[in-house]
């Protein structure tokens, strides 16, 4: 206890207290400041990125929105379809009265005039197909077959000749 203070504390001490009591506050914002920029830090990056998340998904909407924008309107997509469907034959021996018969779904029909053929893709499971190929009009020949084994039944192309094509072959 008899040792002599150091000078550094003996300067401190002859401060007046004003100036020591500044100084302390100063050096206590300073510590809380420091730690709340700590703090923060990880929230401000986390906003930082969601910023720019936000950016590229309003970028990609912007995009699919031109997309859906070039695509004809519902309404004219279901004159299509309709004036499609209106093209089938609706008597009991036709194609599309057998496929609708066997549970089976039209997903594409294309009618070539040179040489007189129809492409059709349809959707049925492998008993729906065999009644279909069963119940085809005589009128109709199958130029080529192609199945595909999907997890919700067979996917199904057919290349479909009139006799009349042939004819004129």
């Amino acid at each position: 206890m008899d040792k002599p203070l150091p000078d550094w504390v003996r300067l401190w001490l002859n401060q007046p207290s004003w100036q020591l009591l500044a100084i302390q506050w100063l050096l206590l914002a300073g510590a809380i400041l420091l730690t709340s920029v700590l703090l923060v830090q990880g929230e401000w990056q986390q906003h930082e990125h969601l910023q720019a998340q936000r950016q590229r998904l309003e970028l990609q909407i912007a995009e699919r929105r031109q997309q859906l924008a070039r695509l004809p309107a519902l309404e004219e997509l279901q004159r299509r379809l309709r004036a499609q469907t209106s093209a089938l034959p609706a008597e009991p021996q036709a194609f599309g009265y057998k496929l609708e018969q066997v549970g089976g779904v039209l997903l594409r029909w294309q009618q070539q005039e040179q040489p007189a053929q129809q492409i059709v893709k349809l959707k049925l499971d492998f008993h729906g197909l065999l009644q279909l190929l069963e119940g085809l009009s005589p009128t109709l020949r199958i130029g080529q077959m192609a199945i595909e084994k999907q997890p919700d039944g067979l996917m199904t192309q057919l290349i479909l000749f009139t006799l009349e094509g042939e004819a004129d072959e």
